[in-house]
């Protein structure tokens, strides 16, 4: 793999924490400045949110920073992941697999086998795990590749959902949203310790 995973979760969750206390910044700065333009005895807003139409469309802006900025951490991990499952498989493995497709009847012990000597190959393993599941064969799981990018893709989905501005300016932000990512972030690249 051309990507750091150590590197990614540390760079993924540099990210939140920033977002998290630019987030806490913009409240604080944005409801001072409201209290000081109210006028005696108005309502004190609380904490936690973002006053002002300007102040909400810069986070607004901000937001989608942050979101662009995860995309070009994930991006590359998408493209090496991508070129890893789309390596061609070897001409024994197509001919194999050809061979198998023919077949009325597959055991599971020749899946095992095939998969043993071919499954290195993502396009082959998940090609031979579609075929035993065709014959109702369910012992055998995709390459490990296309499982982490489905892993990479939903974290990606999670943090641009959590990343969003109206939901976030209706809402509001806190330590357990972000610890939540964190997690998610952790678990999708487990960094080592």
């Amino acid at each position: 793999m051309a990507f750091n995973i150590n590197s990614v979760n540390h760079e993924l969750n540099a990210t939140i924490t920033d977002f998290l206390a630019n987030y806490k910044t913009a409240c604080t700065t944005s409801r001072t400045k409201y209290m000081e333009n109210a006028s005696a005895g108005s309502y004190i807003p609380p904490a936690g949110r973002i006053y002002g139409q300007a102040e909400r469309e810069n986070f607004q802006a901000d937001c989608s920073k942050y979101r662009q900025r995860i995309s070009n951490i994930l991006k590359p991990v998408l493209d090496d992941l991508g070129a890893k499952e789309s390596e061609a498989p070897t001409q024994d493995a197509v001919n194999m697999v050809g061979m198998l497709r023919a077949r009325e009847t597959v055991t599971p012990d020749e899946i095992g086998r095939l998969i043993n000597r071919y499954g290195d190959n993502p396009a082959t393993r998940n090609t031979l795990v579609q075929i035993a599941q065709k014959h109702k064969i369910y012992d055998y799981n995709y390459h490990p590749v296309t499982d982490q990018i489905t892993a990479v893709k939903e974290l990606e989905d999670c943090i641009n959902r959590q990343l969003n501005a109206p939901e976030i300016l209706s809402k509001g932000f806190s330590d357990g949203k972000a610890a939540l990512i964190a997690a998610q972030i952790n678990n999708t690249f487990r960094a080592d310790d």
